[in-house]
């Protein structure tokens, strides 16, 4: 006699011995409390060591493979039909997928060439703005700032900016024209001009990029001077004719327009 072992099978219960006999039992007739010992031969009579024995009688013919690892059972007659995952499953009224690449909406030309009107016109403004409130740009015609603006040059400075220091170029206004000049002293320093050039604070002062002599002016203002409070004072780097402070005297910082960023060559390079 040979103890039959359970499996479950996709749901279904399967009674096997080792005589590789297997009996089928559907799930209606599950019963857990039963456990069945059966012998060799077709007249084997059940015995259960349980109570509530119940005779299951052989309905369909399996046949089963059993081994270390894997269980194999194949029925020769209808089994349930075991449950397709839905996953598996499309209607036969499902169209079929498009593969066709899918294109964006061609625009209109007139909007596309709208918006890009709408995009210069906003660059432009920006620009304007910027250079009106925030910078100054001029083209300098003017030879008085020999060699570090030439003539025909453009000029580029920042307008908020009023804190200025010795050798600073800035941009002001004399007889109703745009100059540039450099900042020599600032508010209470002493400038002088004598035999010997440029004094500022009883110190002769050394320019590298300055060629010419530095003097006075006949019609000009008298030296020695001190500069006032909130004032600068200005020279032109060609010493010999340029109109600066030492015609029209020291400059008010608030009279200013800027403090140059940068020069653009446009020729002579």
């Amino acid at each position: 006699m040979q103890e039959m072992k359970r499996y479950d099978i996709d749901g279904q219960v399967v009674w096997i011995r080792q005589d590789s006999e297997a009996v089928y039992i559907p799930p209606s007739q599950h019963e857990s409390n039963v456990t069945t010992t059966m012998s060799r031969g077709p007249n084997a009579t059940p015995i259960s060591h349980q109570r509530n024995i119940t005779r299951i009688p052989r309905k369909r013919n399996v046949t089963a493979t059993v081994s270390r690892e894997s269980f194999i059972a194949t029925e020769s007659s209808a089994a349930p039909e075991s449950p397709v995952p839905q996953m598996l499953l499309r209607p036969s009224s499902e169209a079929p997928v498009s593969r066709e690449p899918l294109t964006a909406p061609v625009t209109p030309m007139w909007k596309s060439l709208l918006l890009l009107l709408a995009k210069i016109a906003s660059i432009a403004i920006a620009f304007v703005l910027l250079f009106t409130f925030v910078f100054g740009i001029i083209q300098y015609h003017d030879p008085s700032m020999v060699p570090a603006i030439k003539d025909g040059d453009l000029v580029i400075f920042y307008r908020n900016n009023n804190s200025y220091q010795v050798q600073d170029t800035v941009v002001v206004v004399f007889e109703e024209q745009q100059q540039v000049r450099r900042v020599v002293a600032n508010e209470g320093d002493i400038v002088d001009i004598t035999e010997e050039g440029l004094m500022v604070n009883g110190a002769c002062v050394q320019e590298r990029e300055i060629y010419q002599i530095t003097e006075p002016y006949q019609d000009g203002v008298r030296f020695p001077l001190t500069v006032p409070d909130g004032c600068v004072f200005l020279l032109g780097d060609s010493r010999i004719s340029a109109a600066d402070s030492r015609i029209y005297g020291p400059v008010k910082i608030t009279d200013t327009q800027g403090k140059v960023m940068a020069v653009i060559r446009r020729r002579g390079i």
